[in-house]
This record gives C-alpha cells, sequence and structure tokens, in this order.
C-alpha cells in the first residue's frame, strides 16, 4: 500500500511540475531542484527543462547553466542544443561560448543544425578550437559535410586552416571531382607535393566505373 502511495505522489508531482512548467518554467526547474530523492529530481528537472526548451531554448540554456550539479547541468545543456531549432539563436549562444566550453557544446550533435545552416560559418566556428583531437575530429566533420555542400569554397576554407589539414582539402577536392573533374585537376595542381600526386590518384581512382572501364579524365603529366 505504502509503496502505492508513493507511486501515486511521483505521478502528482510529476504532473504538477509538467503544468507548472508550461507557465513558469523558472519555479518549476527550481521546484524539481529542491526535491531530495536523486533519481526523482533528475528525472523532473530534464522534463522541466526538455519542455522549456522547446519553446523558450535560450532562458532555458542559461538556466542549465546556471544548475549546480555539475553531471545535470551537462546533461540539461545537452538537451537544450539538440532541441535548439532557432539556428540563429544557436549560433550566437555557441559563438559566445569560452573555447573549453566549445568542444563540448558541439559534441551534443549541435554542430549537425550549425552546418546544415550556415556551413562555412559552423566551419570557422570549429577551427577556433584549440590544436588536438577533438578539433581534428570535429574539422572532418564539418569539411565534409561543407565540401557536400559547396567543395570548392570548401577547399579554399580547408587550404587556410592553420595548422595545414591536408586531408581535409584533398577530401574536398574529390568532391569537386565527382562533379567537375577537370577542375578537380587544377585545384589538385596548386598543391604542394606530395600532396598533389596523391590527390591526383585519388580522383583517377575515384573516377566511375562504366562497363568494366575507368571514365577517362585528363590529368596533366605528374
Amino acid at each position: 500500500a505504502a509503496s502505492l502511495q508513493d507511486g501515486a505522489k511521483e505521478q502528482f508531482r510529476s504532473d504538477a511540475l509538467g503544468q507548472l512548467a508550461a507557465t513558469s518554467p523558472q519555479r518549476a526547474l527550481q521546484e524539481a531542484l529542491a526535491l531530495a530523492d536523486p533519481g526523482t529530481r533528475r528525472t523532473l528537472a530534464m522534463m522541466v527543462i526538455s519542455r522549456w526548451a522547446s519553446v523558450a531554448p535560450s532562458e532555458a540554456i542559461a538556466a542549465a547553466d546556471g544548475i549546480a550539479d555539475s553531471e545535470l547541468g551537462s546533461v540539461s545543456r545537452a538537451t537544450v542544443l539538440r532541441s535548439w531549432r532557432d539556428t540563429d539563436g544557436l549560433f550566437a549562444y555557441i559563438e559566445s561560448l569560452r573555447p573549453e566550453a566549445l568542444g563540448e557544446a558541439l559534441a551534443t550533435g549541435a554542430l549537425v543544425s550549425l552546418v546544415a545552416a550556415d556551413a562555412p560559418r559552423a566551419a570557422r566556428i570549429v577551427s577556433t578550437l584549440p590544436a588536438g583531437d577533438e578539433r581534428t575530429r570535429f574539422l572532418s566533420d564539418v569539411g565534409s559535410a561543407y565540401a557536400r555542400q559547396d567543395p570548392e569554397r570548401a577547399v579554399a576554407w580547408a587550404r587556410t586552416l592553420d595548422p595545414p589539414a591536408p586531408e581535409l582539402v584533398a577530401n574536398a577536392i574529390r568532391f569537386v571531382a565527382s562533379r567537375e573533374p577537370l577542375r578537380a585537376s587544377d585545384l589538385a595542381g596548386s598543391l604542394h607535393e606530395p600532396q598533389r600526386t596523391q590527390t591526383y590518384l585519388s580522383i583517377v581512382n575515384g573516377s566511375s566505373i562504366v562497363n568494366g572501364s575507368t571514365n577517362a579524365v585528363q590529368m596533366p603529366a605528374l
């Protein structure tokens, strides 16, 4: 009987906070965070944050940043970022972050939304990350997406990276080759060795195979 009463209380509390979240999400979050049971506190706080994020993500992310429990705060921020539909607001928030917080934000999946909305702007954001494995991984993700959208501009962007990222340049040129092989050849010709030869070969090897033979792509002498 006691367990049934406890279950009814939990359901009532959840329903009440859900209703409060619709009109006063800040108060609802405060009520959720004041609960003694860690599991219930986490579940209801996440419910409030999720509903809040769907209507006012800027307010929800500010509230998530203020959660004292670092783990719950991190999960709450990820929830907001994944559900953020206003890309202008999302860009503004991401661009306001310190470098040490930027990687965490992009890792939530926010980068996918940013690249879809404005690949050049997303690429500039990623390029501000400090050198390391995280930056390399994000550069690869944004570079591939950028190259699918606008391969020539992706090549130009990749060539500006410091430190250099020759693999991103070559990848973007391969996307150009899928549309304009001769233009890709010109771009590859502007590279330094050994990347120039390697990129030429990747273009040739990537040419479509028709009836067992490779379509001819005119290449300059290596």
